[in-house]
């Protein structure tokens, strides 16, 4: 796949529900950016929204396109809509989320993995993941 600019170090990536647009968490950067993917290359890179240098790590999405952001060093969650509107901050117990990942038999757990203490942390969100849904013929 090629993109349109040059990507930093890349560190979270997923795709929106409808599978049409890739977002990238740049680590380096702090910056979350959006492409338009056509085939076999990345579009009409956006900048989504920009945080602290090296406080982003895991990204994912929920079914309704919220993105869901690992804050590493801050110990938060970011929950941002797709036009970068940060809309609420989950305050967990470590403070270096690395990554997470939706499931539980609902898809509404929310698994966080810590870097250091080799644990992970959970809560409840009020939609799905994107990737749990995948699993399902009626989603």
């Amino acid at each position: 796949m090629t993109a349109p600019r040059a990507l930093g170090t890349t560190n979270g990536i997923d795709l929106s529900p409808d599978e049409n647009t890739l977002y990238v968490g740049e680590s380096g950067s702090g910056q979350i950016w959006a492409y338009d993917i056509r085939g076999n290359e990345l579009a009409n890179p956006k900048l989504v929204k920009t945080f602290e240098r090296d406080t982003i790590d895991g990204v994912r999405t929920d079914i309704a396109g919220k993105l869901l952001i690992a804050r590493i060093l801050k110990g938060s969650i970011a929950v941002l809509t797709p036009d970068g509107t940060v809309q609420r901050e989950i305050i967990l117990k470590g403070k270096e989320p690395s990554n997470l990942a939706f499931g539980g038999n609902d898809g509404r757990t929310v698994f966080v993995t810590q870097r250091h203490g080799g644990y992970i942390e959970s809560f409840r969100t009020d939609r799905e993941g994107r990737e749990h849904c995948l699993q399902r013929p009626d989603c």
